[in-house]
């Protein structure tokens, strides 16, 4: 909870910076001079390409909370993989280290895995299967 919360807060400070910086933009301007509802602007001209970069930063906190486990956990002396990783690594337990290496390695790939599914859904410029390769 203590490195979640940190990081969540950390983390909304830089969206916001990247939502005021796709706001000032032009085309938000150009928006604004049709008439369109400032929800329609949010939503059209401002978060959708907000979202990827939202959206690489949420995927890099929940693999920093993965990979800040042991630090925590050893810190505040509570029992976990974190826990176990760090008293391995001090007993040389090699099968316990490499077993928690291929966990973290697992947590990883299945987080790129899923964000690569995300962005085809998010930008359009993203293109699934053999359709991104015609030229």
């Amino acid at each position: 909870m203590a490195i979640a919360l940190s990081t969540l807060f950390l983390s909304a400070y830089n969206w916001r910076t990247f939502f005021l910086i796709f706001s000032s933009e032009d085309y938000v301007d150009m928006a604004r001079a049709k008439g369109l509802s400032d929800r329609d602007i949010e939503r059209r001209y401002i978060l959708r390409p907000t979202l990827p970069t939202i959206i690489t930063n949420f995927a890099l906190i929940l693999i920093f909370l993965w990979t800040g486990a042991p630090i925590m956990e050893t810190v505040f002396n509570w029992p976990g993989l974190g826990r176990t990783l760090f008293q391995a690594v001090g007993l040389f337990d090699i099968p316990v280290i490499v077993g928690s290496t291929v966990i973290f390695a697992y947590l990883l790939a299945i987080t790129v895995f899923v964000l690569d599914f995300i962005f085809a859904l998010v930008d359009p410029r993203v293109k699934i299967g053999s359709e991104g390769n015609k030229q």
